[in-house]
């Protein structure tokens, strides 16, 4: 019998993102297409993070339904921290590099400051050319919704926001897979320079490309702890749904999460056209 993780894995894979990203990444653009992109690319990227964050803490406060009945007491059947600890071993990432307080955010503006210093733009420029879209932060905000709790409706927004990390931390590394040899293969004299251009911070020494070739390692690593948490959570559920129906409340994570990435690039392609 497949476990619980392999089954909900199977159903992201099932969404095709990996052909909508090799899709996207297939064509070369018009570089300073390239750099709105990625300006909105980097901000709804960036929103993960914390949302995943405000997951964690939600769910150690109110989720009381993921108990070990082998154990006495409340205190020691609660798993809650024991599975919600495998989602935070992959956000402590994007909140140190080299086991240091450098966040992948501040790598990002390596490479966003990349961008601006190769294509050589004034300061008008990067203001005009960098706006973040309505529509990106219109998605930016769904995504903290989409990885919140309903007190009123516990049981049914877990499962489903634990769905959409799942779904996001599995597609990750396809994404920046796609994106990475798009820039090495049609871009190769700007992925040459982002490499040389170093930086030193904390003690500690990066590229503008850091950004993209450590999210092409890591993300394989997050997936695994996502998956572990899942079967952690079918382990330890104590509440009277069925296993059919929390899988169900998951694929509506995973549909929302399929939805988040389709309706970010093709909105963005609406107002950009790069692709």
């Amino acid at each position: 019998m497949l476990s619980p993780s392999t089954v909900v894995k199977e159903k992201i894979n099932a969404i095709e993102l990996d052909s909508l990203f090799k899709k996207i990444f297939s064509e070369k653009i018009e570089p300073l297409k390239l750099f709105q992109f990625f300006s909105n690319y980097l901000y709804f990227n960036n929103a993960f993070g914390p949302a995943t964050l405000n997951l964690i803490q939600k769910s150690n406060s109110y989720v009381g339904f993921l108990r070990d009945k082998n154990e006495l007491v409340d205190y020691t059947q609660n798993r809650i921290n024991e599975i919600m600890a495998y989602i935070f071993s992959a956000q402590k990432d994007e909140y140190s590099y080299k086991d240091l307080p450098i966040t992948h955010k501040l790598l990002a503006e390596a490479t966003f400051k990349g961008f601006i210093n190769y294509l050589n733009l004034s300061d008008s420029q990067v203001k005009t050319l960098a706006v973040i879209l309505p529509d990106t932060k219109k998605i930016a905000k769904k995504i903290y919704l989409s990885l919140s709790l309903n007190k009123k409706n516990l049981e049914r927004s877990y499962f489903r926001a634990i769905g959409y990390n799942l779904a996001q931390e599995v597609s990750a590394d396809r994404e920046y897979y796609y994106l990475s040899n798009f820039i090495k293969n049609f871009y190769p004299e700007f992925y040459e320079y982002l490499s040389e251009q170093k930086y030193k911070f904390r003690g500690a020494e990066y590229t503008a490309l850091t950004w993209i070739t450590i999210h092409t390692t890591v993300e394989i690593n997050h997936a695994k702890e996502a998956m572990s948490a899942v079967d952690l959570i079918f382990k330890y559920y104590d509440g009277e749904q069925s296993k059919k129906t929390l899988l169900s409340w998951m694929d509506e994570g995973i549909n929302d999460f399929k939805e988040t990435i389709v309706n970010f690039l093709l909105l963005s392609n609406q107002k950009i056209n790069f692709f």
